[in-house]
């Protein structure tokens, strides 16, 4: 099964993204794209953990949160164009 296709999964994409503000990439400012659309691009810290596999891993919420303070929103097309170009997010 899809990881969209899985309740327990898209809420809790759902809770991260409010945490860190909302669905808005930080970029572009695009914030009318279907939830699986953003990414969690880290940005601050090593990265210790997919916040993808913690959200279908049976994480607890505060072990998800310290990971997320690590990052930015960013749309999927962001995510890659930083990765690619190397870019700074603040």
């Amino acid at each position: 099964m899809s990881q969209f296709g899985n309740n327990k999964y898209e809420n809790l994409k759902e809770r991260a993204l409010t945490y860190l503000g909302g669905k808005k990439c930080r970029r572009c400012g695009n914030d009318s794209l279907h939830l699986s659309a953003y990414d969690f691009h880290h940005h601050k810290g090593g990265k210790e953990a997919n916040l993808s596999k913690m959200f279908t891993g049976g994480h607890r919420w505060l072990e998800i949160e310290k990971e997320l303070n690590k990052c930015a929103i960013l749309c999927s097309n962001c995510h890659r164009e930083v990765h690619t170009y190397k870019e700074k997010i603040s």
